[in-house]
This record gives structure tokens, sequence and C-alpha cells, in this order.
């Protein structure tokens, strides 16, 4: 019998558009998905509220400052060592300097007509860009 995380970690994600046709990704510097490229985010602290802990992500992962706004997809990950539901938002970009922070290897804008030709995507945010039209 395999044995399974005792705990469900809930991970906020959002998906910032510059205003000008861009999309921002993140290439993850820790597992899961080291690598890989995915919207900024991470996970809700306990007792955090989503709106604030993605706002808090953001800045800890981009230095960016954004809004979270509508929540665009919701995915459970359930694999022997890890229980995860991901929350993927819209965000608005409000300012601050972008720059790779802590569990960032990089961080660029990307079009978003061209972002699903982007090698080493994320499988789930791929789903996500397929339901923004991307």
């Amino acid at each position: 019998m395999i044995k399974m995380a005792n705990v469900t970690k809930v991970g906020i994600k959002v998906v910032i558009e510059d205003g000008k046709g861009n999309v921002l990704l993140v290439r993850r510097k820790f597992d899961p998905g080291a690598g890989t490229w995915d919207a900024p985010g991470g996970l809700v602290e306990f007792g955090e509220m989503l709106e604030r802990a993605g706002i808090r992500e953001i800045k800890e992962e981009t230095g960016l400052d954004v809004k979270i706004g509508e929540l665009i997809n919701a995915q459970e990950i359930i694999e022997p060592s890890l229980h995860r539901v991901l929350l993927y938002f819209r965000g608005q970009l409000t300012g601050g300097q972008l720059a790779a922070g802590d569990d960032a290897a990089e961080v660029k804008w990307v079009p978003l007509k061209t972002v699903s030709k982007q090698q080493n995507l994320r499988p789930v945010f791929v789903k996500v860009l397929e339901r923004i039209g991307a």
C-alpha cells in the first residue's frame, strides 16, 4: 500500500498580463516542476486569505505588485507523496520592478499569442493557457 501525505497544500498562481499582449512566466527553481515555466505563485500559508497569499507570492517571486482578479482554473494533483490544490487567478499589474525572487530561477514576459509554443511549460499551466485562449 502506498502511503499518502497527510497534508493537503493549497497553491495560488496568478496569470499576469502587461496590457501589451504579454503574459508573465516564471521558471521554477525547485520541485515540484523545477525547470518548468509556469505562472508565478506559491503556497498559501495557514490562516492566510487567498488574495493576500497571491499578492505576497507575486511580490516575493517577481518583485511586482498585483491586484487579484477572477478565478480561471482549479486543479487538484494527487500523487503518492503530494496532494495539492492549485488555484489560478487573473492578476492585474499595479507596479513594482520585475526581478526573479526566491523560488524563481528566471522571469520573463512572453507574447500571449505565442506562449503555448514556449518550451517546457508545466502541464497544468498548459490547461490554464487553453482556458484563456492562448
